[in-house]
């Protein structure tokens, strides 16, 4: 006969259908836990990056405004615009404070062939386009020395062909500097001029030669004439532009800067130096207060901006919106307001996300999606955008 075992009354025991229920269920709870706390993790991922893109585009940002409210500072000072005519009055290079290039990126693009229209600070190859846009910002880079800021009012006449001028003190000048007349109350354009002799005192006066062999007066020494009471100012030697573009080769792309004096900047990049990584955009707007026909410098001190695209198209702002065919004319009346924008980008795409692409902003159409997928080789990039309007100080 066969023995029986039975289980004494405190023993217990699982099945296997217990089992394999209770794993069934730890399962489902792990996995809720990982799924919760990747959403956790992706979500932290994503707030960092984005922060990270905003503290680059602050720090951008805050530099490029001081460089535009900078702008024209030494350049003469009163001159309209702060504009210097360098050499004869008529068909002379201009050294403006703030040149505004429009769908034109200075890193790699001839100013002279991308932009087929010109005003007073800005140039622009197209009004409606995907390109990025550039600036320039001049200034005296002697700022330190105050001899530079003073003016000296002319005591004599200045004549279309006199290689003297007479000043009631010598002002800081000196042999080979760069100084700039002008004649207040008037349209006549600021000369920009550069020293062939040490001031000489002649009583209680000095006589300041400016003759044709000076790189910046002009061929055949004609001179612009100035009357008694115009302005002399000094200029700093160090005067150069500094350019501001995205450099588009590297990735992620790079808001750049660096400074020459070539009229092409993209031939001399050698001090070019990184502002801001994974910046993709730089879009500039200006505005021109034409609020009235009077004369230069005339407006109504408002600078209006429309607020449908139809009114954008005819407002006192340029290059903010897309198609836009009317241009203030600053030619007349010198750029009051500079509005800049970046626009930001982290970078790796996430491929989860099929939805984000560089957004619209002033002339810039917005992007594609598709297009931002394949630059990417997976989803779309995070993106931040970081406006700043700014008055420039030194034009007048």
């Amino acid at each position: 006969m066969r023995a029986r075992r039975s289980r004494g009354g405190g023993e217990s025991g699982v099945t296997i259908v217990e089992l394999m229920v209770a794993m069934v269920l730890a399962a489902m709870l792990a996995a809720g836990l990982f799924a919760l706390l990747t959403g956790q993790q992706r979500t932290y991922s994503q707030q960092m990056e984005g922060t990270g893109i905003q503290q680059n585009l602050g720090g951008a940002v805050e530099y490029l405004e001081r460089q535009v409210r900078l702008a024209g500072f030494g350049l003469g000072g009163p001159c309209p615009g702060s504009v210097l005519l360098s050499g004869t009055a008529t068909g002379a290079a201009t050294l403006p404070s703030v040149t505004l290039y429009n769908a034109c990126n200075l890193l790699t693009q001839n100013p002279t062939a991308c932009c087929s229209s010109a005003n007073l600070g800005a140039c622009s190859a197209t009004m409606s386009t995907t390109a990025v846009d550039s600036l320039s910002v001049t200034y005296a880079g002697d700022v330190n020395n105050p001899a530079l800021f003073g003016g000296i009012r002319l005591t004599r006449a200045l004549g279309a062909t006199d290689q003297v001028v007479w000043t009631g003190a010598s002002g800081g000048m000196v042999a080979n500097g760069r100084f700039m007349l002008w004649e207040p109350g008037t349209t006549t354009p600021c000369i920009l001029r550069q020293l062939t002799a040490n001031p000489v005192a002649a009583g209680a006066e000095f006589q300041i030669a400016h003759g044709a062999s000076a790189a910046l007066n002009g061929g055949g020494g004609t001179n612009q004439a100035f009357p008694v009471g115009s302005l002399l100012f000094p200029v700093a030697a160090t005067t150069r532009p500094r350019h501001f573009a995205i450099d588009t080769t590297t990735s992620p792309p790079q808001l750049v800067t660096w400074s020459t004096t070539a009229a092409n900047p993209s031939t001399d990049r050698a001090n070019r130096e990184v502002l801001a990584e994974g910046v993709e955009s730089l879009q500039v707007a200006y505005a021109c207060d034409v609020g009235d026909s009077g004369g230069v410098g005339a407006g109504d001190g408002q600078l209006a901006e429309g607020s449908t695209v139809a009114e954008r198209r005819v407002d006192e702002w340029a290059f903010n919106v897309a198609g836009e065919t009317y241009r203030p004319n600053c030619s007349v009346r010198p750029i009051r307001a500079v509005r800049l924008t970046l626009i930001g980008r982290g970078a790796s795409g996430d491929p989860r996300d099929r939805v984000g692409r560089r957004p619209a902003h002033e002339d810039q159409p917005e992007g594609t999606a598709a297009a931002d997928r394949a630059e990417s080789h997976s989803g779309s990039f995070q993106r931040e955008v970081l406006s700043v309007q700014v008055r420039p100080r030194n034009i007048l």
